[in-house]
C-alpha cells in the first residue's frame, strides 16, 4: 500500500494517493494488533524501504514510467510461474 501512496503522489494523483494512505493507515494497524512481537521490528524497516520509494525518479505518465514498472513487473519481464497439477488417485 506504502508503494502505491508514493507512486500516486509522484504522478499527481492526489485523490488516489489519500484514499491509499487511508488503507495502509487501517492495515499497519492491523499489524501491530495481530503481530505485537514482530511488527515494532519490521516498521522501521518498511519505514527506511518507503524513504527509498520517495527518493526514486519518477517519469511524467504513469504508463511509462520505468520505476513504476520496474515495481510492478513488464509483461515480458515477468517469470511466469508454473502451477503444480493435480496428481489423481
Amino acid at each position: 500500500m506504502s508503494r502505491l501512496v508514493v507512486e500516486r503522489t509522484k504522478h499527481r494523483l492526489p485523490d488516489d494517493a489519500d484514499a491509499l494512505a487511508r488503507q495502509a493507515v487501517l492495515i499497519e494497524a492491523e499489524l501491530e494488533h495481530d503481530f505485537p512481537t514482530r511488527w515494532p521490528l519490521l516498521h522501521p524497516q518498511l519505514l527506511l524501504e518507503e524513504a527509498t520509494w520517495w527518493a526514486e525518479e519518477h517519469d511524467d505518465d504513469l504508463l511509462s514510467c520505468r520505476s513504476c514498472q520496474l515495481q510492478n513487473g513488464i509483461a515480458s519481464e515477468r517469470i511466469d510461474v508454473i502451477r503444480p497439477h493435480r496428481v489423481s488417485a
